[in-house]
């Protein structure tokens, strides 16, 4: 834990497992989308979890833990994988290129936008 950062990329770089124990939260959590995209594997809550659904039924790839023990068990299984395989999490990356860049979310809403043009007037 660092508290805020200016960068959060070179503490990715070094991190075996991302943990979000997130209870309150709202939309996309853009914090494991970050680590995603650095290819850092993540253990985190349901509510976190289900902010990255996406319409597509496209689940992402994460440890989802619902109460203690199991953010215990499976943050202590990811530490034990990154001693033995510290190659990156892709899976996450991928998850993130398909579904949650810039270009496609403007697209998305470009799409939205006209849609809504269309009906007024």
């Amino acid at each position: 834990m660092t508290g805020s950062v200016p960068d959060v990329r070179p503490y990715l770089e070094e991190a075996a497992v991302f943990v979000a124990p997130l209870r309150f939260g709202a939309g996309i959590q853009n914090k494991l989308l970050e680590a995603m995209a650095m290819e850092v594997p993540i253990v985190t809550s349901p509510l976190a979890a289900d902010g990255l659904r996406t319409g597509t039924g496209d689940e992402p790839p994460l440890d989802v833990a619902r109460n203690r023990d199991e953010f215990v068990e499976r943050i202590l299984n990811r530490l034990a994988e990154a001693k033995r395989d510290r190659s990156p999490n892709a899976e996450g990356r991928r998850f993130v290129e398909r579904n949650f860049v810039w270009a496609k979310s403007a697209a998305q809403l470009e799409r939205i936008l006209e849609s809504c043009a269309a009906g007024v007037g």
